[in-house]
């Protein structure tokens, strides 16, 4: 009868081997007291037994039974889980989205993602949040209940300058900051917009909700989720 695994790493411990970096390949050398490498592409980092987090690398590889395969998966799931759990905390701190740190931390987490998608990884929902997932009719889904997409509940908070640069971001898919401020500028010079140093500073209020749920932000660049909901008929 096989004993059954207990998994007790726990997320501090897990902190003090990741680098904020996806993990692209794991390898074990040796038995008694083996050696361990983890590949980040841009560094290959080498655990030796004397190393101050040998121990918990070790451990990682015993949860995971030696198999590197299942090692990088195991790992890449738990840093999406906890960059998630950081870009939440962020947010309910309304921390800036255009910081570097937040940049880096949602540039990681979607990285990351999209590899273990690559690799024929399905992450659920609680892998992300550790709680069912919201259905279509919540808050935030874009959907009605019969399934037809619809704006955001928190669209008519918009106030004017919001409402301008959805309209742009509608239009262009993707554009940079600097390149935002100049359309703002340019075609609508009625609202007299002085430069946003940061995109948040229009979405007051409810529209927070709204800047939260459709507004993404990835490789400097700011987007709708859902443009085509809002381009101009």
């Amino acid at each position: 009868m096989t004993k059954e695994k207990v998994i007790t790493m726990n997320d501090e411990q897990f902190r003090k081997i990741k680098l904020n970096r996806t993990l692209y390949s794991a390898k074990r050398i040796g038995s008694s007291e083996p050696e361990y490498f983890l590949d980040y592409k841009i560094t290959t980092v080498r655990y030796l037994p004397t190393d101050e987090h040998y121990d918990i690398v070790r451990e990682m590889f015993e949860i995971c039974d030696n198999d590197p395969d299942n090692v990088v998966n195991w790992y890449n799931e738990k840093l999406v889980k906890i960059l998630e759990h950081d870009l939440k905390i962020l947010d309910e701190n309304n921390a800036d989205k255009d910081s570097i740190r937040y940049e880096r931390i949602q540039k990681c987490r979607d990285d990351t993602l999209h590899f273990l998608v690559k690799r024929g990884r399905v992450i659920p929902q609680n892998i992300l949040t550790e709680k069912q997932p919201e259905k279509e009719s919540d808050r935030g889904s874009g959907k009605t209940g019969n399934g037809v997409e619809e704006k955001h509940p928190n669209y008519k908070d918009l106030g004017v300058v919001a409402q301008a640069i959805v309209e742009i971001l509608a239009t262009v898919k993707k554009i940079k900051h600097n390149k935002l401020n100049e359309k703002l500028e340019t075609n609508y010079p009625d609202l007299d917009v002085e430069y946003i140093q940061s995109l948040s500073q229009a979405f007051r209020d409810e529209a927070k909700i709204f800047y939260k749920d459709e507004i993404g932000h990835d490789g400097g660049y700011w987007y709708l989720k859902r443009p085509d909901i809002y381009a101009k008929e």
